[in-house]
């Protein structure tokens, strides 16, 4: 059957657009749950829910037994002989928890405290991290000489990302010559700013 013979008829043309419809749904589904998924050691249920560094800074009170997802770069490490605790640079996080290094936004610095020894040689300042743990409140310390309150975090999970570069994928909507279609667009992390867009065709008139 021809282009001509599908759209002549329609009834048949409108079924067609219900069942692409359908079938656009069902595959943006699997999609989104597919991307927005955090590694085990630090998955939550909703992430999008959880609190974020500056609400817990804003409203530490408010926040206090909260659980958060936080991540960023490690600035300092210092272990005792029961504990860990690291100094993080915040970053925002990709859907997969990974942060995103490609930005420089940041709403500051928190503590990340561990029962349990890491050694400093690979929780090394620079590496990128992403905890999962409960808000205790705010911590006084110090950043070189100038007074800092740190977010502090009971960790119950940890993920220590490999150094190596990853592509982020990003699914975008365009059309093809049949209706709507999902795309994607790979980014590239975590130090490349080159965005490959997969060209987007309109139906014709």
């Amino acid at each position: 059957m021809n282009t001509a013979t599908l759209f002549s008829n329609p009834n048949r043309s409108k079924c067609t657009l219900q069942r692409s419809k359908f079938l656009l749904l069902g595959v943006v589904s699997v999609l989104l749950a597919s991307c927005a998924s955090y590694p085990s050691s630090i998955a939550v249920n909703d992430p999008d829910q959880l609190p974020t560094l500056k609400q817990l800074l804003q409203s530490p009170q408010e926040h206090a037994g909260d659980t958060v997802v936080l991540g960023g770069q490690i600035i300092k490490v210092s272990n005792t002989e029961q504990h860990t605790v690291l100094e993080i640079l915040q970053k925002p996080l990709w859907d997969s928890g990974h942060p995103r290094s490609d930005q420089d936004a940041s709403n500051g610095r928190f503590r990340a405290e561990l029962d349990y020894f890491v050694d400093p040689e690979i929780y090394k300042k620079g590496r990128e991290v992403t905890v999962r743990g409960t808000f205790t409140g705010l911590q006084q310390g110090k950043i070189g000489n100038h007074d800092y309150q740190f977010a502090h975090i009971n960790v119950s999970g940890i993920e220590l990302w490999r150094e190596q570069p990853e592509t982020e994928v990003h699914y975008i909507f365009g059309y093809d010559r049949w209706g709507p279609s999902p795309f994607y667009r790979p980014r590239l992390r975590p130090t490349s700013s080159v965005n490959l867009v997969v060209p987007l065709k309109r139906p014709a008139n």
